[in-house]
């Protein structure tokens, strides 16, 4: 008799262990999927931050290029972003077609290849 009680509580206590190991990894895979999840909305959240700071960017430009004298913008601005402005381009695309700018008195735009 005592053996049969050592015997089911060895075979409850394996039984108990496997549930846990089995409790375990299904801890570990449900883990693994809420990082997962968590690296994709971060990327996500990452790339609406630089949309609406391409976007804000384009803004603080055209007030800066656009605005009165004095004004300043609220911290410093990559150069790509104030040349890609028309007022300050040299060449830009324009309904499929390569504009430049004319030059104030000038009737035509300055050509780089001319030296007249």
């Amino acid at each position: 008799m005592a053996n049969e009680k050592t015997l089911r509580s060895s075979k409850k206590a394996a039984t108990n262990s496997k549930s846990v190991a089995k409790a375990s990894k299904e801890q570990r895979a449900s883990a693994k999927k809420e990082a997962a999840a968590a690296v994709r909305e971060a990327a996500r959240a990452k790339k609406r931050r630089q949309a609406m700071s391409e976007e804000k960017l384009l803004k603080v430009v055209n007030g800066l290029i656009e605005g009165a004298p004095g004004v300043s913008a609220p911290r410093p601005l990559p150069l790509s972003a104030l040349t890609k402005h028309k007022g300050v381009a040299w060449q830009w695309l324009e309904e499929g077609r390569m504009r430049y700018p004319i030059p104030i008195g000038c009737n035509r735009p300055l050509s780089p290849f001319n030296s007249d």
